[in-house]
């Protein structure tokens, strides 16, 4: 098995007004050979930073969505 990152993280289950679920389209810039995938908005969380600023970073840095409602954690 290769190197393994362990870090807090988290993801968004995010819907548009029509119930579509929005997916980011990611590759491995360190292993051009690996094949795409389709995956939820989100990543790391900061030393000290909230759950809910890291989601909306996130959601502003990966989808440029700048306002967002956050519901609960599931």
């Amino acid at each position: 098995m290769g190197f393994v990152l362990r870090r807090a993280a988290a993801r968004v289950v995010c819907f548009d007004p029509t119930g579509r679920v929005l997916l980011i389209k990611a590759a491995d810039p360190a292993d051009a050979g690996k094949q795409p995938w389709w995956e939820l908005p989100g990543g790391g969380i900061e030393p000290g930073e909230a759950v809910e600023h890291a989601l909306l970073r996130e959601l502003a840095e990966e989808a440029k969505i700048a306002h967002a409602l956050i519901g609960p954690c599931v």
